[in-house]
């Protein structure tokens, strides 16, 4: 990747096959697949007239 603020960041990422949390480790507390499931959930249970905990 070029161009980009964090190309450094993530070519080393990619190359190493880090992972998003290692290779943004100040940034970054959870893979984006763990975030994506939490906001589902939450979704979810908006949907349903429940109170988005968790």
């Amino acid at each position: 990747m070029e161009d980009h603020f964090a190309a450094d960041e993530i070519n080393s990422g990619v190359a190493a096959k880090a992972g998003f949390t290692r290779s943004f480790p100040l940034h970054a507390e959870r893979e984006p697949a763990e975030l994506r499931l939490i906001f589902r959930r939450k979704g979810y249970l908006a949907a349903q007239g429940g109170w988005a905990s968790g």
